[in-house]
């Protein structure tokens, strides 16, 4: 039998359509189909996705920006942390950046002492030189013995008052009042988390309490008191690790070691960890790097200044592993990604100090003066970005 090949040459366009057996096709059913990705989510609107844009379908989700005309695709699927390429020019993508407590470009002094007169004002100095400082701003008032807070992008102040101030790190100028705490307390501990702050310990009137309140960096709301140190305590040395808050030392009424963590995760009471190595003449400066948190100050006996440190993995001592450049109390403590800067405080006797002091996470030297605060400054806050 002779078979002829059917060619655009030789097609007869003139068939009659109605002589063709079966050539009225029954309809198809789609779930028939295999091989075509019909799932992907293909969102539009009038901007771009963001970080926390979490498309149903994940990894391939399509976002248009009905206005400009971008198109992405998401790249990775993480819950609130996704990445959104760009698909037309190659830059503007969208990425999550994750936080961490310690600063690359500046550290912060709020309020405080200056002369034994309560300042209202927060100045800032450049990392990683420790100068210049400048008061680049206020609070709007006077608050004593203050826990410093850091989100991503603001400053936080909070305890006397008992009020919260927050300001810009992008703008500076005067803070705002954003909240209030439960119950009045000053010189606790301060920690903090990606999303909240955290006040730990402190003094009442008349009393040290135990309390650990905690408020919100995206809603800016009051305190809430979300559990307890396992002893009550002020003048509280404060750490944050990216997954806990820490207070070490502090009056009970008479000086206590403990270094207590507290979970960023739940909200729950305080587990004692470890303990400090010298007693702490009065409030230490605190530090944190990734894996470690550090306490700078003077000790009660002997006399002398200690750079503390412990680690956040395990739950173990501090240990003495360096010095200050001098005699230091009630001096601020801010994190860079790599070291630790002790500013302010005093000696015991009548020298108020302005020094900016810097020493090295990772080594076991004594600090340097790299600089000086604009004002001499006592039992301020520290913050950092």
């Amino acid at each position: 039998m002779s078979v002829t090949q059917i060619t655009d040459d030789n097609i007869d366009t003139g068939i009659d359509t109605s002589k063709c057996i079966g050539s009225v096709l029954p309809a198809m059913d789609g779930s028939a189909l295999t091989g075509l990705n019909v799932g992907t989510s293909l969102l539009k609107n009038g901007f771009n996705p963001a970080v926390d844009t979490n498309p149903a379908d994940g990894v391939g989700a399509i976002w248009i920006n009905t206005v400009s005309g971008q198109m992405f695709s998401c790249t990775d699927a993480t819950t609130d942390q996704n990445t959104w390429t760009n698909m037309g020019s190659g830059t503007g993508h969208i990425t999550y950046v994750p936080y961490y407590y310690q600063g690359t470009q500046y550290g912060y002094n709020s309020n405080g002492y200056q002369n034994n007169v309560a300042v209202d004002s927060y100045e800032r100095y450049s990392y990683p030189s420790g100068t210049p400082s400048n008061i680049v701003g206020n609070l709007t008032s006077t608050m004593l013995q203050g826990t410093g807070h850091s989100s991503a992008t603001h400053g936080y102040q909070a305890g006397w008052g008992p009020q919260i101030f927050k300001f810009s790190f992008a703008t500076n100028g005067n803070a705002s009042l954003v909240g209030n705490m439960s119950v009045y307390h000053e010189s606790g501990g301060g920690a903090s988390s990606e999303d909240n702050g955290y006040h730990l310990g402190g003094y009442a009137p008349g009393n040290a309490v135990s309390m650990i309140e905690k408020f919100s960096f995206q809603t800016d709301t009051s305190y809430g008191n979300i559990g307890s140190l396992t002893v009550h305590r002020y003048n509280i040395t404060g750490h944050s690790s990216p997954t806990h808050g820490y207070a070490t030392g502090g009056p009970h009424p008479t000086p206590v070691l403990i270094i207590d963590r507290v979970a960023f995760a739940n909200d729950t009471s305080a587990v004692h960890v470890g303990n400090l190595s010298k007693v702490p003449y009065n409030k230490w400066a605190d530090h944190s790097s990734l894996t470690h948190g550090f306490a700078t100050g003077m000790s009660l006996s002997p006399t002398v200044t200690h750079i503390e440190k412990f680690a956040f993995a395990a739950s173990s001592n501090s240990s003495d592993v360096a010095d200050l450049s001098a005699l230091t109390d009630g001096a601020v403590g801010t994190s860079e990604t790599n070291n630790g800067y002790t500013s302010g405080g005093t000696d015991t006797g009548a020298n108020k100090w302005t020094k900016i002091d810097k020493f090295s996470f990772a080594s076991t030297t004594t600090a340097t003066n790299v600089g000086n605060l604009a004002i001499t400054r006592i039992y301020a806050a520290g913050q950092q970005i």
